[in-house]
């Protein structure tokens, strides 16, 4: 099944650009929804040159190689079920886990502490946790 049209990873200045995705990276997002049993909101797929600049990407982004994608996640336990889920299907490669990590990170030290949202224990729980015993498990 698939649960992402193409539009839903257009890079906002060039439509038609979320043909460029990977589509074994689609693939495993469909899985990922599927088995998480509700809609996954993507806030960014494929990025043109200009456009990841002016959202302040990395040069050597992976989204501009359709290889990367950012997914709206406004609760822990959802966060904790995205996490695992991804984590299950996307086990070939410790980058995601650590950009998973870093975004979690993110999250609870910018949003949280610095006064964009409030902060919760169960985001350390549900999200950092895993993700370290994730890591620690592949390191040894």
């Amino acid at each position: 099944m698939n649960y992402f049209p193409s539009h839903e990873f257009d890079s906002p200045d060039q439509p038609g650009s979320g043909k460029l995705m990977n589509e074994v990276l689609v693939e495993m997002l469909n899985e990922v929804r599927e088995k998480f049993g509700k809609a996954i909101i993507i806030n960014s797929g494929y990025r043109t040159v200009e456009h990841n600049a002016k959202v302040g990407g990395k040069p050597n982004s992976s989204h501009l190689k359709g290889l990367a994608v950012d997914i709206k996640c406004t609760n822990s336990t959802d966060r904790f079920h995205l996490l695992f889920l991804s984590l299950l299907f996307f086990n070939t490669t410790v980058s995601v886990s650590i950009v998973v990590a870093t975004a979690a990170v993110k999250e609870i030290i910018y949003d949280d502490f610095l006064g964009k949202g409030t902060p919760e224990v169960a985001d350390f729980v549900y999200t950092i946790l895993p993700c370290i015993f994730y890591l620690i498990n592949i390191l040894l």
